[in-house]
């Protein structure tokens, strides 16, 4: 199968990374694997934020790269691209530009949702408490963020959530049904085994500390865990 990737930038930092562990993945270049049930995979993204690192990783999993330069006519040159190299199926990662072109392509999308990142001007502005027009401003963009999702999900011809509560989400948002794939770590590598001391568990948390990523709910299970069990450690780390 001829499979093209369209994602943001190639790099490994924050959600960045999972399209480009997709794309090695669905490459399928294990020893021994027959070369008729091998995937054809090409990566699309933008001329920036290019990590050397992850470019040369992709190469080495036979995944083929395909640059393009931000501009008015992204979605032409994409179209271009995506007809000349006649694929069967795109897996879609990225924003409205990209999308046009996929779409004008005629070729099945299959998008990855990650869920909606919701409340950009109140994430800047926290810890501070927001003024009325900060929210009536933060609310606006909202509803642009989810215009701007939801058209991208309902000219997909499949949805594919990366976990039960992103599934939830999808369904409370925008009305959509779908099924989750969790994004996992490649299944090659052993997991190191960790003794408990002293009957001590500690959990570990690490992420961007803003509102969006939840860790005021983290922050309340683990309050109600610790009564019962005063055993637990909670530890953040993050910027």
């Amino acid at each position: 199968m001829k499979i093209a990737i369209l994602t943001e930038i190639i790099n490994r930092k924050s959600g960045a990374r999972a399209a480009l562990e997709i794309a090695k993945s669905l490459a399928c270049r294990q020893a021994g694997l027959s070369l008729s049930l091998r995937n054809e995979v090409y990566i699309f993204a933008y001329d920036y934020n290019l990590e050397k690192e992850a470019v040369n990783e992709l190469k080495k999993h036979s995944v083929k790269i395909k640059i393009l330069h931000k501009n008015l006519f992204t979605p032409l040159k994409l179209l271009y691209f995506l007809r000349k190299e006649k694929f069967d199926v795109i897996s879609f990662q990225g924003t409205s530009p990209f999308f046009i072109g996929a779409k004008l392509s005629k070729i099945p999308i299959i998008r990855t949702y990650y869920g909606t990142q919701l409340d950009p001007l109140l994430d800047r502005a926290f810890p501070k408490k927001p003024n009325i027009i900060l929210k009536l401003i933060n609310n606006s963009v909202n509803q642009l963020i989810k215009l701007h999702e939801k058209f991208i999900i309902k000219n997909s011809s499949e949805v594919i959530a990366i976990s039960k509560y992103t599934q939830s989400e999808l369904k409370k948002l925008y009305g959509i049904r779908a099924e989750f794939v969790y994004l996992g770590a490649p299944n090659n590598k052993s997991l190191p085994s960790n003794k408990v001391t002293n009957n001590q568990v500690t959990i570990l948390s690490v992420s961007r500390i803003v509102p969006y990523k939840g860790f005021h709910n983290l922050i309340n299970i683990f309050n109600k865990l610790h009564i019962k069990y005063p055993n637990i450690k909670l530890t953040i780390i993050g910027s």
